[in-house]
């Protein structure tokens, strides 16, 4: 029994280091992906403003 509670446990504190670990990642995409959004529509306005030059 002890045994089963130590496994589990250990299982439980892996799930939460995994779950966090993939909070991390999934908020550093995001960052990622907004940057990259906001160069994309900062690029857009140079080319539209150059365009119309």
């Amino acid at each position: 029994m002890a045994g089963l509670l130590a496994a589990y446990s250990a299982l439980h504190s892996l799930a939460v280091l995994v779950a966090a670990i993939t909070a991390l990642g999934a908020n550093a995409i995001m960052t990622a992906t907004a940057a990259i959004e906001s160069m994309g529509a900062n690029c857009t306005r140079i080319a539209n403003s150059s365009f119309l030059l």
